[in-house]
C-alpha cells in the first residue's frame, strides 16, 4: 500500500509518498498498478491544502520510461533516475532500473541535485545476499529559499 508522510527541512516541507510496485510474472500486473500513481498522487496533493511538493517513490518495478506512468503524461511531472541508469542488485552486476523518484519541476524549484549513489564497487553477490537487491536513489534541495506555505 502507498505510504505518505509529511517532513520539514529548513524552509522546505514536502510529502513523500512511497510505494512498492507488485512484481511477479505478469507484467501487466505491475503495467495496472503503475497506471494508478496518478491517482495515488492526487490524493495525497488533496490532501495537502497548499502545500505542493509531493514526492512519489519506491521500487516501482518498471523503467520509468515504461508508458504506463501516465503520472509522466504531465508535462510538469518528471523522475530523477534515467531507464539507462540500473539501481537493482544482480549477482552478477547491476540489473533493471526499477528505484526512482517522481517529482513536479514547478512545485518543486528546491531541486538542487539528484541520483543514484552505488556503493556496490563490484561487490554485488554479497551485497545482495546481506544488504539490498537495490542502490539508494536520492535528491538534495535548497532549504533556506521560502516555500510553498
Amino acid at each position: 500500500e502507498p505510504y505518505g508522510a509529511n517532513f520539514r527541512m529548513g524552509n522546505f516541507d514536502f510529502t513523500f509518498v512511497i510505494f512498492h510496485l507488485q512484481y511477479g510474472g505478469s507484467i501487466g500486473t505491475r503495467r495496472y498498478e503503475a497506471s494508478q500513481i496518478q491517482t495515488i498522487y492526487d490524493y495525497f496533493q488533496a490532501e495537502n491544502g497548499t502545500e505542493n511538493d509531493v514526492l512519489f517513490g519506491g521500487d516501482l518495478n518498471l523503467p520509468a520510461n515504461d508508458p504506463s506512468f501516465t503520472i509522466l503524461n504531465d508535462s510538469d511531472m518528471d523522475f530523477i533516475v534515467a531507464p539507462e541508469q540500473k539501481t537493482s542488485i544482480g549477482g552478477e552486476g547491476l540489473t533493471q532500473s526499477f528505484d526512482n523518484i517522481f517529482y513536479s519541476r514547478s512545485a518543486t524549484s528546491e531541486l538542487t541535485d539528484f541520483g543514484v549513489l552505488d556503493f556496490t564497487n563490484n561487490n554485488y553477490y554479497e551485497l545482495q545476499e546481506l544488504l539490498s537487491d537495490h542502490i539508494p536513489v536520492y535528491m538534495s534541495f535548497d532549504i533556506t529559499v521560502p516555500d510553498d506555505d
